[in-house]
């Protein structure tokens, strides 16, 4: 169920990835090399509260490392097969006076990973540059740091190696990586933000207000298909840009001797352009654009209360008003005019359908279907903690998290029956039973859960008769299951840590797959969501000098 990540460009995240306080707004842009980070916190299951919305499945939340009062440099450098090196390097201190500064850079690149039999060269190559400059200023109760970032991703595009063609497998999908592409084509991504976080030590406690900005832009073009022939590629001008704003306000700290308290209020918006070009069966060059704006505000608050020196109850509840204003054309429209106009691709070779590539312009492509559409939810959390002793703590706990409703970006039916209609918010209510203790002297740290999540409104994205992907409220489902962690500190430099996960994920409904594979909905599997998960790790700290 946990991911970031998809090929639809308006599908939400059922996990939430922030920086610095800065929610990413779409898929796009997400997985991007990352330096030095001060701290990183996975939190499963659902985080409406504190979080807002597309964290049904979790949160990874990171916070870079700050400027430092001392002057401190670091430099690293590594290298690889594949041609592969990179150097990261930090440099922070006092510039003068209450201002600290830091530059942080990073350079990464490789070789292709892939082999292409057909065009005779590597394939899969990529660099990428991130640049971080940050500033802060700290008063007697305030401070103040800004946070910027410049990266780009430039590369080849995505290898594929296809070993199923008309029926018949043609190799073994394992046997090495080898591709027979007829075309490499390349991404480029790019993405700048700015970040500002200023904090005020006020009423027994801490007043922080963060406001970013990012812009994104994507361009990837592809032989997806994985063949000689031009049977599905992504043209070049396929990509993605994207604009987003957010400021939040909130307030932590001692309301009383028995509460602590944080609330607050975020405000975020974002507007994205989506532009494809869809080369089919050497013959049709289809194109298509959309433009979604999407805005979104929420107030929140999450208490702590101590009902006795053992027992602590935890209340929250965030309040979400969400709208998406779409403009959506359909990917080879035949009425499409100017650049989104479907071409002919008969009797051109592949050169020559690559080449073509570089007339292409579609700035001014039209979007005949057009709507708006309003949500709001209203996300609750209960829990209750006891505080066995010190080594001991049990809680139970019930949050709801919600997954934002849009339209379908990547709209392909050309037949006139439907449309990109909106489809609705995902809600998940989850539940969660669990211990967490500490034995032989603190060498040994136990955490075990139990849980279950009853989804209603599931978000599904399902092939149409014609191979369009298209986002539906498909189905309803319960997952349930177990964990079990254990870290055990062998010796003082030696740690061993196992993990085991036990899910049962059925379908209580999904009426679009049960009509087409005549089973019923327990019958169907899920995807993301092994059954049993198991990890075992050793780690051997060794110091170099006193």
């Amino acid at each position: 169920m946990g991911t970031v990540g998809g090929s639809v460009p308006s599908q939400d995240p059922a996990v939430g990835v922030i920086v610095d306080g800065m929610h990413y707004g779409i898929i796009y842009g997400v997985l991007t090399d990352i330096l030095d980070l001060e701290a990183v916190e996975v939190l499963r299951g659902p985080q409406g509260t504190l979080f807002g919305r597309n964290v049904t499945a979790g949160a990874i939340n990171m916070r870079t490392k700050r400027p430092t009062k001392e002057l401190a440099t670091k430099v690293r450098v590594g290298i690889g097969n594949y041609g592969s090196h990179e150097i990261s390097a930090v440099d922070s201190g006092p510039i003068g006076g209450q201002l600290l500064g830091k530059l942080s850079v990073l350079q990464r690149q490789h070789d292709g990973y892939w082999s292409n039999i057909r065009l005779g060269r590597r394939q899969g190559a990529s660099k990428t540059l991130v640049v971080r400059p940050a500033l802060s200023v700290k008063g007697n109760n305030f401070d103040a740091t800004l946070l910027a970032e410049f990266g780009s991703i430039k590369g080849d595009g995505t290898s594929v190696r296809t070993w199923f063609v008309d029926g018949e497998v043609i190799k073994d999908p394992y046997a090495d990586h080898s591709t027979e592409q007829g075309a490499i084509y390349d991404n480029d991504l790019q993405w700048n933000h700015l970040i500002l976080e200023a904090n005020w030590y006020i009423a027994e406690g801490q007043l922080t207000g963060i406001m970013a900005y990012r812009e994104l832009e994507q361009a990837f073009s592809g032989d997806i298909d994985g063949y000689a022939a031009t049977r599905l590629h992504w043209g070049k001008g396929t990509g993605l840009q994207q604009e987003q704003a957010s400021l939040e306000l909130r307030w932590a700290g001692q309301f009383n001797e028995r509460i602590a308290l944080t609330a607050g209020l975020n405000i975020f918006a974002q507007e994205y352009t989506y532009l494809e070009r869809r080369l089919l069966a050497q013959t049709f060059d289809r194109r298509g654009s959309s433009i979604t704006e999407h805005r979104t505000a929420g107030l929140f608050a999450q208490a702590d209360i101590d009902l006795s020196d053992n027992w602590v109850l935890t209340l929250g509840v965030r309040y979400t008003d969400e709208s998406k204003d779409a403009a959506i054309g359909t990917i080879g429209d035949v009425a499409a005019t100017g650049g989104c106009a479907t071409q002919s691709l008969t009797g051109l070779t592949n050169k020559e359908i690559f080449d073509l590539d570089s007339t292409v312009n579609m700035d001014d492509c039209q979007q005949p279907f057009q709507d708006k559409r309003s949500w709001d939810n209203l996300s609750p959390k209960l829990g209750l903690t006891w505080n066995v002793n010190e080594q001991t703590i049990a809680f139970v706990s019930y949050a709801r998290g919600f997954r934002s409703g849009g339209y379908n970006a990547l709209f392909t039916d050309l037949t006139g029956r439907t449309t990109p209609r909106p489809y609705n918010e995902e809600v998940v209510d989850a539940y969660e039973l669990g211990i967490k203790t500490t034995i032989l002297d603190g060498k040994w740290r136990l955490n075990s859960s139990l849980f279950q999540s009853d989804y209603d409104n599931l978000q599904r994205t399902v092939l149409d008769s014609d191979g369009g992907q298209t986002t539906l409220n498909a189905a309803s489902a319960t997952i349930r299951g177990a964990e079990l962690e254990s870290t055990l500190l062998l010796t003082e430099r030696l740690v061993l840590e196992t993990n085991l996960g036990w899910v049962d994920a059925r379908y209580q409904s999904f009426a679009d797959s049960e009509r087409q594979t005549g089973l019923d909905a327990s019958q169907l599997n899920f995807v993301m969501a092994p059954e049993t998960n198991s990890s075992i790790a050793a780690t051997y700290s060794l110091p170099l000098n006193s």
